[in-house]
């Protein structure tokens, strides 16, 4: 009999085939799993890796959600893997979501983007590069510490995107400020992070996130880089097991903690 229904929100440039491991765990661990290519991404319409704004990813969710309502068991779970966390973010805050109101029972961010690592200087890479381009080559950088994943995404995997689109960056810049002067929610979050990310600015990300949500779980990983679905075994373990056990048990608590267990 399942527990309930799992969503799971991939990242940018990701798809939801680099995800099976983690639907094999909510799988093995009595929970459906609903999962859907974001716009631009994977087998989904759109240009590759564009939005022309995350108002659209709020409308795709939506979509799912009502076409989905009678047919997948309640009670819902999300789970968002960066610009998936920082979708169900939105989600949560746009919509002034309490623990009464969202559709999802409990919510776990893996390495949340609020804004990305070296943001200034992205935001004037954008300015000076938008008016001469659509598009530059994307940089395939080491998020993870599982290299074999690593070299599936440069070589192997045909759904990836092999370049940074600039109309993803501008809606990226319209959508931060509008997430850091939203109004806190009385909603819980359990936050994994990786403290060798370099993707995101996890850092000012958790003061956002603290400052947004009634409660927020974290669970820092020392050794964690970015892509915490797809990171080396051990790390991977870690991150499955508190989804796992932050959905099943949804007052466990991890808050303050390491994945050493320090605080």
């Amino acid at each position: 009999t399942p527990r309930g229904t799992v969503f799971i929100l991939h990242g940018y440039f990701d798809h939801v085939g680099l995800y099976s491991q983690l639907i094999d765990r909510c799988l093995g661990a009595g929970f459906d799993v609903l999962a859907y290519d974001q716009p631009g991404h994977g087998l989904s319409s759109g240009t590759p890796a564009a939005i022309g704004s995350f108002i659209e990813y709020q409308g795709v969710l939506s979509d799912v959600m009502a076409h989905v309502q009678p047919k997948v068991r309640q009670p819902w779970f999300a789970v968002g893997q960066s610009t998936g966390g920082a979708i169900l973010i939105d989600y949560l805050l746009s919509n002034s979501h309490s623990q009464e109101t969202s559709a999802f029972r409990k919510v776990v961010l893996l390495a949340p983007l609020v804004r990305p690592m070296g943001w200034l200087g992205a935001k004037v890479l954008h300015s000076l590069m938008k008016p001469f381009l659509t598009r530059w080559r994307r940089a395939f950088s080491a998020n993870s510490g599982n290299s074999r994943f690593l070299r599936f995404l440069r070589e192997h995997d045909p759904l990836q995107a092999r370049a940074v689109h600039v109309d993803w960056v501008g809606a990226l810049r319209s959508w931060v400020p509008h997430i850091e002067s939203a109004r806190p929610v009385d909603f819980p979050v359990t936050v994994v992070q990786g403290e060798k990310d370099l993707t995101v600015d996890w850092e000012h990300n958790l003061r956002i996130i603290r400052n947004k949500f009634s409660s927020v779980e974290e669970l820092r990983i020392p050794d964690g880089r970015h892509h915490l679905v797809n990171e080396a075994q051990d790390l991977q373990a870690t991150v499955f097991n508190t989804i796992i056990d932050t959905f099943s048990n949804p007052s466990a608590q991890t808050a303050g903690k390491t994945a050493t267990g320090r605080k």
